[in-house]
């Protein structure tokens, strides 16, 4: 742990973990031979397993910026009570930001990789082995089934399914759900066959 981090003192942190320079950690658990580079914050109520790997400057349990609108269009934010749990063996690129659950949690997948960028809003479940890459952005409680693939600038619809197996191409709005192992490309996203 590099002396300029915050830790908190309830934080459950292993001994083979690596904490970098000027994180903030909050209460929370880290497994073991986890990697936190530099400038990384982590709010209170995160779970992350071993042989994990988070880069620099990525947010971990955020609330999301779930609204509700009144009659005079003022915003009214619900409170987010949840956490997020990271399993073992994910990566998560620099500059994320993936947000806590309202009433349940965010989960992130055994062996899924998040490359740099990218936005995981909260109570989304990704499976395992999901690979997504840079600038994608999931709306809240969006599901993504294991070994899907995400691919660059994709955004996705709030309470969206991606099927297991699934591949988004990159550039798309995805606004409907994907079935399993099909392949769908475009604005908005339509079935490639």
């Amino acid at each position: 742990i590099h002396p300029t981090s915050a830790i908190h003192a309830s934080a459950i942190i292993s001994d083979t973990a690596f904490i970098g320079s000027n994180c903030s950690i909050g209460n929370c658990v880290i497994g073991e031979n986890t990697v936190i580079y530099s400038n990384v914050i982590i709010y209170d109520n995160v779970k992350i397993g071993a042989n994990c790997i988070i880069h620099s400057g990525t947010v971990i349990g955020t609330d999301g910026l779930g609204c509700e609108r009144k009659d005079d269009g003022t915003l009214v934010k619900f409170p987010h009570q949840g956490g997020v749990r990271i399993a073992d063996n994910v990566e998560i690129g620099a500059n994320c930001q993936i947000a806590k659950g309202v009433f349940s949690d965010t989960i992130i997948g055994e062996g899924s990789k998040i490359n740099g960028l990218c936005f995981i809003a909260h109570n989304c479940i990704l499976g395992k082995n999901v690979w997504i890459t840079g600038s994608a952005m999931l709306a809240g409680s969006v599901i993504v089934g294991d070994n899907a693939n995400i691919f660059s600038g994709v955004i996705i619809r709030e309470q969206r399914l991606i099927g297991n197996g699934a591949i988004v191409g990159m550039g798309s709005v995805v606004t409907t759900n994907i079935p399993d192992r099909e392949t769908w490309i475009g604005v908005p996203a339509k079935r490639r066959k």
